[in-house]
């Protein structure tokens, strides 16, 4: 009798020690997954930076290209030098390989940038304009190293936000196998089943977390690029199929750089969200789709629609009621938006990254035109 009962005893003590194990092996993995979940945010939130630095950089350039202004020289190296230093934030943090390729990205755009720098104050000497004709060459090569490290930044938040997902399903699919062995004790120990389901609860909303991290803007509650990039991908093949046409049009608040230095960090956040909303109110049917684009741009998808330019001119009027004052703007008192619409009839041959470069030719279009405007892409090759 007294042989059985120990035999029962050792059983319950082995078992319960195996619990304790389990439960430190739970806590020590638990742990693992938010230091994993740190580090890559961190990676994520410095890739937004990059991508925000060198627009803003690019835009101060241009800015001073134009009007030979010395702040917007002076902007400029200093968005470059903020830029500089969140590339050195990633290092140890990402692949080598990935880090080189980005160092070596700035050293390119901080030399294109001092050359076209160096062509203005010569232009300035001689008491002439900026000629963009003359030296398109050289800034379109500028904007193609510029978009090349706001591509990278974004890749940074992508690559993580999936390694991120890759190991937290790998730990999930272990709790689940471990939920086979501890299922076989639960007449045992009721608790142990408790332990499994708030371990499996902590981190299905972990997984939900990442998932709104990776499809969701965090600010603006609006799709971000890489749910923007799928449903191209998704509605580029559709357009295909059905020999439709699909509209893209990409959206730049103006002077939006003005307007965070005037009223603050904070109240730019507010203006994103709202003009983020008031584009997304516009939208007619389920498959249209609004994106932040990154920094102060949004990107719109209009799969099958005929009157483009009459949406796009929709938009533009739509946030320009907003009245939301800009007292900083070079065309008005208030905040305005300048809409590059490109309007495509989708073949095998043409890729996103051609699309996109297109769209932000007619950007950049109207931008050179007085912003406030909506321009159509016009291929003249």
């Amino acid at each position: 009798m007294f042989k059985q009962i120990n035999i029962i005893i050792g059983i319950i003590f082995l078992f319960i020690s195996g619990i304790a194990i389990y439960e430190i092996y739970g806590s020590g993995r638990v742990l693992s997954v938010a230091e994993m979940n740190q580090k890559h945010l961190d990676v994520m939130m410095v890739g937004n930076e990059i991508s925000s630095y060198v627009k803003r950089a690019e835009g101060h350039l241009f800015l001073y290209l134009m009007n030979g202004n010395q702040a917007d020289k002076d902007k400029f190296y200093l968005r470059m030098k903020s830029l500089n230093e969140h590339i050195a934030e990633v290092k140890g943090k990402i692949k080598k390989e990935e880090f080189s390729a980005l160092s070596e990205l700035y050293t390119n755009v901080m030399k294109a940038g001092n050359r076209l720098v160096y062509l203005r104050e010569k232009n300035s000497e001689e008491n002439k304009s900026f000629d963009f004709d003359l030296h398109q060459k050289k800034i379109e090569y500028f904007h193609s190293v510029s978009s090349e490290i706001r591509k990278n930044g974004v890749s940074l938040v992508e690559q993580s936000s999936t390694e991120l997902s890759k190991k937290i399903n790998i730990v999930k699919e272990n709790v689940e196998r471990e939920r086979w062995v501890i299922f076989i004790f639960i007449f045992i120990l009721f608790v142990l089943f408790v332990y499994v389901v708030k371990q499996s609860r902590h981190l299905n909303t972990l997984t939900k977390e990442l998932r709104r991290y990776s499809y969701i803007d965090g600010l603006t509650g609006i799709a971000n690029r890489r749910a923007f990039d799928e449903t191209l991908a998704k509605e580029w093949k559709r357009a295909i199929r059905d020999k439709s046409q699909i509209v893209i049009m990409m959206v730049d608040i103006d002077f939006f750089k003005q307007y965070n230095d005037r009223y603050g960090h904070a109240e730019g956040d507010e203006c994103l969200i709202k003009v983020a909303n008031a584009l997304k109110a516009c939208l007619r049917r389920p498959s249209d789709m609004i994106a932040r684009y990154g920094g102060e741009e949004f990107i719109i998808i209009l799969p099958d629609t005929k009157d483009a330019m009459v949406m796009a001119e929709n938009f533009r009027i739509t946030i320009e009621a907003l009245a939301i004052p800009n007292q900083d703007s070079e065309i008005t008192n208030v905040l305005t938006i300048t809409i590059g619409v490109g309007i495509f009839s989708p073949v095998e041959e043409l890729n996103s990254i051609e699309v996109l470069r297109m769209v932000d030719q007619a950007l950049y279009k109207g931008k050179n035109r007085g912003r406030n405007n909506t321009t159509l892409y016009e291929n003249k090759e």
